[in-house]
């Protein structure tokens, strides 16, 4: 601000001095000097002032000399040295309370003669060059946007020469007389807060930035599937419900399952921390093989916005039947399990018993038992059967290779089982062991 200064210059006749005192001096008698204008600094902190004075009358050359005087000395500010000028600016000065005194122009003419107090020097002191107080900006308060384009920044905007404008970037177009913006989108926004004298003084003293300023997105989570499933287990288990992605930062979930679902065990989960991806959930070992609802939120325990629910589904698979003809099989021999088709089946043994995936198993070695597993293609649940001895083969001999008709011979073992013949039309044989030639035969 620039101020216009009525001074009252120095008139020889004025402070009484005779023409006697006046015939002192030599030159041009100096009739006046004094300050015509101040400006003061626009911005806080800028070096934008400006101190103008006169002169009238006076010897040139002139020297001009300013300082900030203070208690424990002058500081010196600048020099005009040697100008045939009566009208002198001094600028590019800064404001003289922060450094704790006044400006004073001293000047020097070329006049001679006594005193020179009167003749050839003058000095105006208590010169003021003030300043703005800073221009302060702050954010008082931002308001997330929980709902699409309802985010909203509050500032508090204080000092520096009023007539602020804001200059706002961001997701959301805002005017530049805006200072409390509202419905935005959610996004990083940034403001330039200028005062009325940006433009008149240095750029950048009469300007504050703020950077980051955040508004949460609505939050939202992205599912892989919104099926999850698991197989009918005895005890309590888990399922897994994986997620690609999330929006606004969420940090917490909750499920809300239906009656049906809570009634089999199911508990509601209310806030809580949401990790990597997957949600695990537990699944009760009492709920029998079914499908079970629920709703899925996330939320942002800072902002506190949530997501609209997304509905989930839990499914319990049954465990697939399985069953052995046999709880026992000779080496070399085979049998045919249940099921024989839908899935695979694996022997807990292979060098014991082996098995294809259409239930064919072949016993290959006596063991005291081994189980077969069968997985569900689709379901992916396994179920096992009872153990199934495979046992070795009886070691039999007989005395003789040829027999009469009539005769007779004992095979080994005799006990412990039954023997039979391949035709007993040619040989009989008992379950001792005794064999008797019935007829002729290769």
């Amino acid at each position: 601000m620039k101020r216009i200064l009525l001074t009252s210059f120095f008139i020889a006749s004025l402070l009484g001095f005779s023409t006697k005192v006046s015939a002192q001096c030599t030159g041009i008698l100096i009739t006046g000097f004094g300050v015509t204008s101040v400006s003061d600094v626009t911005c806080f902190g800028g070096s934008d002032g400006q101190i103008q004075v006169t002169l009238v009358g006076g010897q040139a050359p002139f020297t001009y000399s300013l300082v900030i005087a203070t208690g424990s000395g002058d500081i010196p500010i600048a020099s005009i040295a040697n100008t045939n000028s009566q009208v002198v600016t001094f600028t590019g000065l800064i404001a003289n309370a922060p450094v704790g005194g006044t400006y004073k122009v001293s000047l020097v003419t070329s006049n001679g003669g006594t005193p020179l107090v009167t003749c050839k020097n003058r000095v105006i002191s208590s010169i003021d060059v003030d300043e703005p107080t800073a221009l302060t900006a702050s954010v008082a308060s931002i308001t997330s946007s929980c709902a699409p384009n309802t985010g909203a920044i509050s500032l508090n905007v204080a000092g520096g020469t009023p007539g602020y404008t804001y200059t706002w970037s961001g997701p959301t177009a805002i005017a530049n007389n805006v200072e409390d913006p509202t419905g935005l989108a959610g996004g990083t926004y940034s403001v330039s807060v200028r005062d009325a004298n940006y433009n008149a003084g240095n750029p950048g003293f009469c300007e504050v930035v703020i950077n980051n300023l955040i508004i949460v997105d609505p939050a939202s989570i992205s599912l892989t599937s919104t099926n999850t499933s698991t197989c009918i287990s005895v005890g309590a288990t888990t399922s897994n419900l994986p997620y690609t992605s999330t929006t606004g930062s969420p940090d917490q979930y909750s499920i809300d399952f239906d009656a049906v679902a809570n009634g089999a065990g199911f508990v509601d989960l209310v806030n809580t921390s949401l990790t990597a991806s997957p949600i695990v959930i537990t699944v009760p070992g009492a709920a029998s093989a079914a499908v079970y609802s629920g709703n899925l939120t996330v939320r942002n325990s800072t902002s506190g916005c949530a997501s609209t629910a997304t509905a989930i589904t839990v499914t319990i698979n049954a465990l697939p039947v399985v069953s052995t003809p046999s709880p026992s099989l000779c080496i070399g021999g085979t049998m045919n399990l249940t099921p024989n088709s839908g899935g695979t089946w694996l022997s807990s043994d292979a060098t014991k018993a082996t098995v294809t995936n259409a239930g064919l198993v072949t016993g290959v070695a006596a063991s005291a038992g081994v189980t077969f597993t069968f997985t569900n293609s689709t379901t992916g649940c396994s179920n096992t059967t009872s153990s199934v001895t495979i046992n070795a083969l009886p070691v039999v001999s007989a005395p003789s290779p040829s027999l009469c008709i009539g005769g007779t011979m004992n095979l080994t073992p005799n006990s412990g089982g039954t023997w039979l013949s391949s035709d007993a039309t040619k040989a009989t044989v008992t379950n001792a062991g005794l064999v008797t030639g019935v007829a002729a035969s290769a």
